[in-house]
């Protein structure tokens, strides 16, 4: 499933004040062949191998995952907020998540 294809950081995406990890999966075949998959890792004093979030490709050849980044914004008073995207394949599709 290709599991690893692209890894970043995800900020602290629950809020815990720990760094969490988003791993793309974008071969994985639960929603179709190549539908492809996210997993969202939260951080902890000690991390552990089972993905806290989980997001599937709709249909099959998506490659959801293949892209995952994070980007951290910051408001006008200097305030900052985790955000994470993750790309399909030769698309401009994303999905993106601010909380």
């Amino acid at each position: 499933d290709n599991f690893g294809r692209s890894i970043s950081t995800a900020g602290d995406v629950n809020g815990d004040g720990y760094a969490d990890v988003i791993v793309g999966a974008p071969r994985n075949d639960d929603a179709g062949i190549d539908a492809g998959r996210a997993y969202i890792y939260f951080g902890n004093y000690v991390m552990d191998n089972t993905p806290d979030i989980i997001m599937t490709g709709y249909t099959a050849n998506d490659w959801f995952g293949n892209s995952v980044s994070f980007a951290e914004l910051r408001s006008r008073r200097g305030r900052g907020n985790s955000a994470y995207q993750v790309s399909k394949k030769a698309s401009r599709s994303t999905i993106s998540k601010m909380p």
